[in-house]
């Protein structure tokens, strides 16, 4: 009865705000506004997994408060929302079946629902999850966590119907103080994104592999003490790459690369943030081409609305999408072969949505044709940002110039380009001067990334 009580408010909310599709829409976007986010910590959303044994979409991120309910998963089943029973992990990272239930990543630790009940494996010291994979039956759980369902395994588990198992060989080569953020098995060989470099092995970067004896590097890839690589993708028999690194710092693209099992390619000149490093953080194949959203202001040498950040990959070419979203990196997801953008904002194309909105552009992608650099684009420059103390142990105080107007809006990342929680640090703005409470943040280095109508800049800092 309590059970049904706790839910039957959020069921009659989620009925009155309307279960029909919100019919604003454009030639490019449908937008929802079923649904209500409230902010606390963070409404973004970061996985949109469709499960085609139940016909939905779970929808998981930061958010704790759907139309006035508690809930951290949300429901899709191509027309209306709906909600699962609150996921005792929290800042949901991803999403994925494997046989008859439901696994689920978070900063705390993995759960698993059957359809009736949540059961899992919390730990809310140092045992965060990042990723799931299914691969030739077996579930590949990766992150941050050092235990796993009792067992001492680090980084990577393996979960064989039962059995819970570690990669060999792991510890010779990962320290436990970074975390794995994706995994692939492409032609034969296990891959791993991270930050892999260590004072023993000085060989050691953000990507490396492993051929059931041994690991090593992918051929002369490398990434700098700054840089990692974020996600992992195969298509078209191309293992995709991409994350924070640049050709400057001797990496083999800009945000993104691929590689082929022999050697590596550049996808034209990538992204950037004006003429300093961007970042790809995700990732995702639709129609027979590669989507990406991130953390930059130009592709290919192409400078996009500030607000844009989406483009894709024809395999030969990058194309504008011609649509513009909210500063922030947002993830893509599915329902049947419905292809959509979540994240943090409230509105795309000048529509308002709630977080969600689904991509219906068809072939727009396939004229490959930019929109013209405007005006307000040319005349943007680089924000020269000032950041102290460095380290810093209670605050950090910015300072950009006339980069300080109304339309500021900045976000802080950790080393692997895990965009913190707003709950994570405090910020108040006094005489021309940002000054954020990093109280909260755990030892290590961030970076923290500032848009404005004058431009964009990024810098590092080190909290100790």
């Amino acid at each position: 009865m309590k059970y049904f009580t706790r839910y039957l408010l959020l069921s009659t909310l989620l009925l009155l705000t309307g279960t029909e599709q919100s019919k604003a829409q454009s030639t490019l976007w449908n937008t929802f506004n079923q649904i209500s986010f409230a902010q606390i910590g963070a409404r973004d959303i970061n996985v949109m997994y469709y499960d085609s044994v139940t016909d939905k979409s779970y929808i998981g991120g930061y958010f704790r408060k759907v139309n006035g309910g508690t809930v951290n998963i949300i429901t899709f089943d191509g027309n209306d929302f709906d909600f699962l029973p609150l996921s005792p992990v929290f800042h949901i990272q991803d999403i994925v079946r494997y046989h008859d239930k439901l696994y689920v990543a978070g900063d705390n630790g993995l759960a698993i629902w059957d359809g009736n009940t949540w059961t899992g494996y919390i730990n809310n010291e140092n045992h965060s999850v990042t990723s799931l994979n299914v691969i030739n039956d077996k579930l590949y759980v990766t992150g941050g966590f050092t235990e796993m369902a009792g067992h001492t395994i680090g980084g990577v588990a393996i979960l064989d119907d039962t059995t819970w198992s570690a990669l060999p060989g792991l510890d010779t080569v990962w320290t436990g103080s970074a975390v794995i953020s994706d995994l692939e098995y492409y032609k034969g060989e296990f891959y791993l994104a991270s930050q892999f470099q260590r004072a023993d092995r000085p060989e050691r970067n953000g990507l490396i592999r492993f051929n059931g004896q041994h690991w090593y590097n992918v051929a002369d890839f490398v990434t700098d003490g700054m840089g990692f690589v974020k996600e992992l993708m195969i298509w078209n028999d191309t293992l995709y790459v991409a994350g924070y690194f640049d050709e400057a710092s001797g990496s083999k693209g800009n945000g993104i690369a691929k590689w082929d099992g022999q050697q590596w390619h550049r996808l034209q000149q990538g992204v950037q943030v004006y003429n300093e490093r961007g970042a790809v953080t995700e990732m995702a194949v639709h129609n027979n081409k590669l989507y990406i959203s991130g953390a930059y202001s130009a592709v290919n040498g192409w400078h996009k609305d500030m607000n844009g950040r989406f483009a894709c990959w024809d395999g030969n070419q990058w194309c504008d999408m011609g649509s513009s979203f909210q500063p922030g990196e947002n993830i893509f997801g599915t329902w049947q072969q419905r292809f959509f953008v979540a994240g943090g904002f409230d509105e795309v194309a000048g529509m308002p949505t709630s977080s969600i909105a689904e991509w219906i552009g068809g072939n727009q992608a396939d004229t490959c044709i930019y929109r013209p650099v405007s005006v307000n684009n040319k005349n943007r420059e680089p924000v020269n940002i000032s950041i102290y103390p460095i380290p810093a142990t209670n605050s950090i105080t910015l300072e950009a110039g006339q980069a300080m107007d109304a339309d500021l809006h900045y976000t802080i990342y950790d080393i692997q380009g895990k965009r913190l929680p707003p709950a994570q640090y405090t910020c108040t703005i006094s005489q021309g001067k940002i000054i954020i409470d990093i109280q909260q943040l755990a030892d290590g280095i961030y970076s923290i990334q500032l848009d404005s109508k004058e431009g964009s800049g990024s810098k590092v800092f080190i909290k100790r």
